[in-house]
């Protein structure tokens, strides 16, 4: 007779008493409550020992033992439950740590799983949420997200791992954790490329799950991953990965949140730090906020800016100009794109500023008589030829 014949005996036996299911207990606190024995002693079990009604006949919890006797089960098997082994124990002794691939398929963790549901069920646990509490601790939560997702693919495993998912996905809703606390707990805070990471198909799960029980107390994503990172890691991670249908999609929420609460782009390019360093070319999150100022004109087209006027009034014309210089030195092609169309917009808004060549050698800090040593040297002499073009009969053609 195999060891899972008394996982179903034992819970054949367990449900006569009608007992309530205990409460899973978080991933970080010993598994003794989920693991607890009777422990009367041998002289006062006659007395004391709890007795239950199957089938018409009065058992004794103690006559599952007695079975164990008659079974043939490993050695191992029989001391872990004369010594009232844990799961951490036993995870040990039935060698399960020393499993590389395909765990779920190994003999060593069938049966330390056999054990660890049949102690569960013996003391009115759910088994299989007993199990993945085990599993929790023997792998951490994020761990064992993995090994699910994996297990998932391979049609010999896909059981187990739906299984123990939605065991997980119940022990966490009894025991009243939030959205937010399983984030932290599966590690999501502190993931690369999370969109993409099985834990964060076990956390939205999760989250719809328990937008289903607390329908009053609903949590979105949204409100989830922004409070845990704040507002510039947050558009940081999702410019990082705007590859994703995922992020794209949280990205125009990031957005329309900003439109709601009329956060002028100057303000929000500050708030961002965009207005700090020398990379702002190059600054992944830039695109996030030319997508809103893009959002904000359309919305608001009275307090309408652009982009080179923000970048303008944030560092000045010389700075900007020298930023812009060394952008179009960039081995990324669209970085020099980005920046000679950058550098087009300047000058048209000092020609529609109706700053002449000899007046920008002033604002750009250049010695006449030393063009060729400064680094802006060259984009005067860009902007003069410029200005010669596009405005013929003006102080053109000027020669310092």
């Amino acid at each position: 007779m195999r060891v899972h014949c008394l996982v179903l005996l034992a819970a054949a036996i367990v449900s006569a008493t009608d007992a309530v299911t205990a409460q899973a207990l978080p991933e970080e606190q010993n598994l003794s409550r989920f693991l607890r024995t009777h422990k009367a002693t041998k002289a006062t079990q006659d007395n004391s020992e709890e007795r239950v009604s199957f089938a018409g006949i009065e058992f004794k919890l103690g006559f599952i033992d007695d079975i164990l006797e008659q079974m043939h089960l490993s050695s191992t098997f029989k001391e872990l439950l004369a010594k009232r082994g844990n799961a951490e124990k036993a995870y040990k002794a039935f060698k399960v740590d020393e499993v590389v691939d395909d765990v779920f398929q190994s003999s060593q963790w069938k049966e330390w799983a056999e054990y660890v549901k049949y102690v569960a069920v013996r003391n009115k646990e759910n088994a299989d949420e007993a199990l993945a509490a085990a599993m929790s601790v023997a792998y951490k939560p994020d761990g064992l997200s993995k090994m699910l997702a994996t297990a998932a693919k391979n049609p010999d495993t896909i059981k187990i791992a739906t299984t123990l998912e939605n065991a997980q996905q119940s022990r966490w809703i009894r025991g009243g954790f939030t959205p937010n606390a399983i984030f932290k707990t599966l590690k999501l805070d502190k993931a690369d490329d999370i969109f993409d990471s099985p834990q964060f198909a076990t956390w939205t799960n999760f989250l719809k799950t328990y937008n289903i029980e607390n329908p009053k107390k609903v949590v979105t994503d949204f409100e989830v991953l922004s409070s845990t990172f704040g507002e510039q890691k947050f558009v940081k991670l999702l410019a990082s990965a705007d590859d994703s249908p995922y992020a794209q999609a949280m990205n125009k929420q990031l957005v329309q949140s900003w439109i709601d609460d009329v956060t002028h782009p100057i303000n929000l390019f500050a708030r961002l730090k965009l207005n700090e360093g020398d990379d702002l070319l190059t600054n992944p999150i830039l695109s996030t906020w030319v997508q809103y100022m893009k959002a904000f004109n359309t919305e608001y087209p009275k307090q309408a800016t652009t982009m080179i006027g923000t970048f303008t009034k944030t560092y000045g014309d010389e700075k900007l100009a020298l930023m812009i210089r060394e952008a179009t030195k960039s081995s990324d092609k669209k970085v020099v794109e980005f920046a000679t169309n950058l550098q087009t917009a300047q000058f048209n808004q000092w020609m529609a500023d109706k700053k002449s060549p000899k007046e920008m050698l002033k604002v750009l800090g250049i010695n006449s008589h030393k063009l060729s040593e400064t680094p802006l040297g060259g984009v005067w002499r860009a902007y003069n030829k410029e200005y010669t073009k596009k405005l013929a009969g003006g102080d053109f053609a000027f020669q310092p």
